[in-house]
C-alpha cells in the first residue's frame, strides 16, 4: 500500500466508514519498478483520504501483481510488446513508427491503443520512462546530469533539463539537492533507508 499527501495540507486523517468514501475507481493498469528495481505491470486502486471536514487530504492506493489469467486481458496484449520495447530501448533513439511496425500495427492504432490503457501517447510514455531512469540515476549515482542524459536516450543537457522539469517541477539538481538532503536526514537519524518503489507511469510524474 502506499499513500500521497496533497501539498501543504496536514497529516493529521482519520479515516472515514467505507460508506462515506463516495464511487470506488476500479483497478487502473499501471508500470511501476518492483522491490528489485524492475519495472512489472501492476493493479493499481486509489481512493480519497478524507478528514472530518470532507474535503480529500490526500490519496491512498494497493498495488497488485495481475494474475495470469488478467495478464491475457486485450488491454495488456494490444500495449505489452509496444512497452516491453520502449522499456528496454528508452536510452536508444526511438522512433515511435518503427515500434508500432515492429509490434504489427500502424502508428495510429498504437497512439490509439496506449491513450485507451494509459491516457497518453506512446512519445509521452517514452520521455516519461526517460525521465524516471534519470531520477534513478541521480539518485542512485555520481554520474554528472550530462552524463545521466545521454546514458538515458535525450539528445542533451538542454533538452534533458526542459523534459525533467516539465515532468517532475524541478530542475535534475533540485532533484538530486533533495534526494541527498533526504537521504542525509535518514543517516543523522540512524533510521534505515526503505526500498523506494517508483512509478513508470503515474503519480511522480504530471
Amino acid at each position: 500500500m502506499w499513500t500521497g499527501f496533497l501539498p501543504g495540507l496536514r497529516l493529521g486523517l482519520e479515516a472515514k466508514p467505507e460508506s462515506e468514501w463516495g464511487t470506488v475507481e476500479c483497478p487502473a493498469i499501471e508500470l511501476w519498478f518492483d522491490r528489485q528495481g524492475m519495472p512489472d505491470w501492476f493493479l493499481v486502486t486509489k481512493l480519497p483520504m478524507l478528514d472530518r471536514r470532507g474535503p480529500p487530504q490526500g490519496v491512498m492506493g494497493f498495488l497488485r501483481r495481475p494474475a495470469e489469467h488478467e495478464r491475457r486481458l486485450p488491454i495488456f496484449q494490444t500495449v505489452a510488446r509496444a512497452v516491453d520495447l520502449l522499456r528496454r530501448d528508452h536510452a536508444k533513439p526511438l522512433n515511435i513508427a518503427d515500434v508500432a511496425k515492429a509490434c504489427g500495427q500502424s502508428l495510429r492504432q498504437l497512439q490509439r491503443r496506449f491513450q485507451t490503457a494509459f491516457g497518453i501517447s506512446p512519445q509521452e510514455f517514452l520521455m516519461k520512462t526517460r525521465v524516471l531512469a534519470a531520477c534513478r540515476s541521480l539518485h542512485g549515482s555520481d554520474l554528472s546530469a550530462r552524463e545521466v542524459a545521454l546514458r538515458c536516450g535525450f539528445v542533451d543537457h538542454s533538452s534533458f533539463t526542459q523534459h525533467f522539469r516539465k515532468r517532475t517541477a524541478r530542475t535534475p539538481a533540485a532533484y538530486r539537492r533533495a534526494r541527498g538532503a533526504v537521504r542525509n536526514r535518514r543517516v543523522s537519524r540512524h533510521e534505515p533507508q526503505a526500498r523506494q518503489v517508483i512509478p513508470c507511469v503515474g503519480p511522480l510524474l504530471r
